[in-house]
This record gives C-alpha cells, sequence and structure tokens, in this order.
C-alpha cells in the first residue's frame, strides 16, 4: 500500500509540470557597408550565425564608414565587415595630434595593435585580421609571372626598365605608387601609363592586349580571377594592410564573435576574387555565394 500510494504521489507530481519555456535566441543584428564585397560577407556572417543559434538581422544599408561606426557606438548595429587599415586611419583621425599614431602601414600586426589600442577606450572591438585583403596591389599575367618566375613585388627588380605600368591617375607623384615602388623597391619601368582609377577598366584592359606588363589593381577584384592575373606580393610592406577584419560592440557575446572570427579565417584574397567575379560577371545570388562559400568551408 505504501508503494503503491508513493508512486500515486509521484505521478501527480509529475503530472502537474509545465515544460520549460524555450530560452529567446540572442539577438545579432549585421551592417553592411557600401560595397558589393562588404555585403556580401555581411551575408555570410548572418548565415553563420543563424546556423550558431542566433536570431539575425542583417542591415545592408548601413552606409559609409562615417554612418556604420556611429551606428555600431550607439547600438543600432553589432557587426560590420570592415578592413583593417582603413578602420584604423579612420580612427586616429579623432585623436589629438599629439597622440596620433601614425598612419597605418603594410605591417598587418603592428597595424592590428595600433587599432586594438585606438579602440581600448571606446564600446568597440575588433576581430584578428583575416588572411584575405583588399588593397592596393600590382598584377601581372599568368604567362609572365611563369615566365619570369614572379611571385613578389621585388623580383620585378630583375626586369628593370623593360616592363609598362598601367597605373592609377597622380601615381607618378604618390608615394604608395610609382615614388614608393622606386624608393623601397628601386623599380624603374619602361613607361609608366595612367589610366584612371585602380582597377579600373582601362588597366585591365591594357593587362589584357599586352599595352601594359604590370597594373596597380585592388586585390581581392574579381577581373583577377576571370583574366587568371597573378597578384604579387607586397614582401616589402608598401601598401595599407586592407585585411578583412569585423568591427563589433563590445556588447557582442563572445560565441558570436568566435563564429565571425572563424568565417574571417576561412577567407582568403583569392576566394574573394571568385566571388567577386561570380557577382560581378555571372550576377550570382550574393545570397547563394555567401551559402556556397559556407558550406564548402563546413561553417554551415
Amino acid at each position: 500500500m505504501l508503494v503503491a500510494l508513493a508512486v500515486l504521489l509521484v505521478a501527480g507530481c509529475t503530472g502537474d509540470q509545465q515544460p520549460a519555456a524555450a530560452k529567446p535566441k540572442p539577438e545579432v543584428t549585421v551592417g553592411a557597408g557600401l560595397s558589393d564585397e562588404q555585403q556580401i560577407i555581411a551575408r555570410m556572417y548572418g548565415q553563420a550565425l543563424r546556423k550558431a543559434g542566433f536570431e539575425v538581422t542583417i542591415k545592408l544599408n548601413a552606409g559609409a564608414r562615417t554612418a556604420y561606426v556611429p551606428a555600431l557606438e550607439r547600438g543600432d548595429l553589432d557587426l560590420v565587415p570592415d578592413y583593417l587599415a582603413p578602420v584604423m586611419n579612420y580612427l586616429r583621425i579623432g585623436v589629438p595630434v599629439t597622440h596620433r599614431p601614425p598612419a597605418a602601414s603594410g605591417d598587418v600586426e603592428h597595424t592590428a595593435y595600433v587599432l586594438d589600442q585606438l579602440l581600448a577606450h571606446q564600446p568597440l572591438g575588433v576581430t584578428r585580421p583575416s588572411p584575405a585583403t583588399d588593397q592596393t596591389a600590382l598584377a601581372v599575367s599568368k604567362t609572365l609571372a611563369d615566365d619570369e618566375n614572379l611571385a613578389d613585388v621585388s623580383d620585378l627588380h630583375r626586369l628593370n626598365g623593360r616592363l609598362v605600368l598601367g597605373a592609377p591617375s597622380g601615381c607618378s607623384t604618390d608615394a604608395y605608387c610609382l615614388v614608393g615602388l622606386e624608393d623601397r623597391y628601386g623599380l624603374r619601368f619602361k613607361r609608366v601609363d595612367e589610366l584612371g582609377g585602380v582597377s579600373g577598366k582601362p588597366i585591365f584592359d591594357a593587362l589584357r592586349k599586352g599595352t601594359a606588363d604590370v597594373g596597380s589593381v585592388q586585390s581581392s577584384d574579381g577581373e583577377i580571377a576571370a583574366e587568371s592575373l597573378v597578384v604579387l606580393r607586397d614582401d616589402k610592406l608598401l601598401e595599407p594592410a586592407g585585411n578583412i577584419i569585423a568591427l563589433y560592440r563590445s556588447q557582442l557575446p563572445a560565441s558570436a564573435r568566435a563564429v565571425v572570427d572563424s568565417v574571417n579565417r576561412a577567407l582568403t584574397t583569392e576566394k574573394l576574387q571568385e566571388l567577386n567575379k561570380r557577382q560581378d560577371l555571372d550576377g550570382q545570388d550574393p545570397d547563394g555565394l555567401a551559402k556556397r562559400f559556407l558550406q564548402d568551408a563546413r561553417l554551415i
């Protein structure tokens, strides 16, 4: 009798219990800057965060840095994909001249360190730099790279006086263009043709036609993949480091930061080139491109 009564009492208590309410998913708002590349990366972050259990809102109209940095500080956004040197240079302008650090350099670790210092007393943080970069670079045809064994910008020194540089307007007096290539690398070109903007159509046309041997491009441009060009490594660090980073609010959970960092680690400059090529040439859906990248990287 006692045993039966105990069983009934236990059964009665169990029947009165209500199932525990599901915890609400933590919310994350991802912003995207103006470029197509930033918008694809923002979609990557969003899809990976959803897979990790976050409730994600993506705002593709976050605007320029002057708009989305204040939005992060206000809490309107939690996270935005960005670029190492441009963010550091943007933030250093707000520091009094007497304490302002020098402009960003091609030294990734030092630039990341200075950026961390600039953010130390702000409600913002930044992930580690990705291997992927979007920065000014020099590109050559695969044929020239193979024939002359070109991998680094320094390798061009062996061809001094023989190559034509397809350059942006103003290159001849620019410390990050011809002046820097001459002073830091000791390069001399047969001719410098100023053809408009970096990575502009005239520069790619000149490389395609052979009227330029070396072209000034953005390292992640989709045309590089489309034309099978080779980007030379900036081995003497002339150009400011354009590594992909994520700028975030300090309140962003550490688990969310880890998800975003895993996406950034999986990115490479070559993968960015391919993503940009597919979007530029094939007009593919950016959500689909982001999903395919994450699937290939086994992140979703």
